[in-house]
Formats: C-alpha cells, structure tokens, sequence
C-alpha cells in the first residue's frame, strides 16, 4: 500500500486524476513531478496557503452554526454579602426558577467587602 492510499484513503490513479483535475480547474500547474516524487511550485505554495485558511474558516463556520443550533443555557453568576440572604435568596431563586427553569445559577458569598473569593 503506498502513501497516497494510506494517507488519503484513495488509490495513486485517482489522486494524480484528481490533482490533474484541480490544477486544470485553478488553470496553472501546482505540483512539480519529479523522479523522487512531488514538489510544490511557487504557486502550489500560494494555493495550499490558501487552501488552509479556508478550512479553517470552513472550521469556524460549523462550529459557528453548531453553537447557533444549540446556544448555551442561560447563565447567571451573583454575589452577595452574607448575613440578609436567608430572607430574599429563596424567593430570588424561586422567582428563577419559574421564569427560566434552564438557567444555571451560581453564587458566591463574602462574610466581609474585604474577604478573598473563593
């Protein structure tokens, strides 16, 4: 098994059919055939910098829509002195509940305005 079929899953013929076919279609040769095997022109260096890129945002783009698709849970982070709490965080987190049931909660409290967080 060569290279061309274990790296790329496909057989030399068609991936020297499918180069030919790439370079007939950008309209310049992309690839030097040599005894020892392939090298990249000036411009198969331009078109494979480009080529990248695209896949990147081809990348970004999936991402992008997967992310849309499923957007993530509402969130709300709070802080808050302690000492009062006991009286209106059960109602708060009531109140939340109700109105966004998906909401993640999370809260972080401070015996003083001086203690470090946690």
């Amino acid at each position: 098994m060569n290279a061309a079929q274990r790296r790329l899953n496909t057989s030399q013929p068609s991936l020297s059919r499918q180069i030919r076919d790439l370079e007939s279609e950008v309209g310049v040769q992309l690839l030097e055939r040599q005894t020892r095997g392939v090298a990249l022109t000036d411009a198969g260096r331009v078109f494979l910098d480009h080529a990248r890129l695209a896949l990147t945002q081809v990348e970004a783009a999936k991402d992008g829509a997967r992310r849309t698709a499923q957007p993530p849970k509402p969130a709300l982070s709070m802080g808050f002195m302690v000492g009062l709490e006991v009286m209106w965080l059960p109602h708060l987190l009531r109140i939340l509940r109700e109105e966004e049931p998906e909401i993640e909660v999370t809260l972080c409290s401070q015996s003083s305005p001086d203690s470090p967080s946690p």
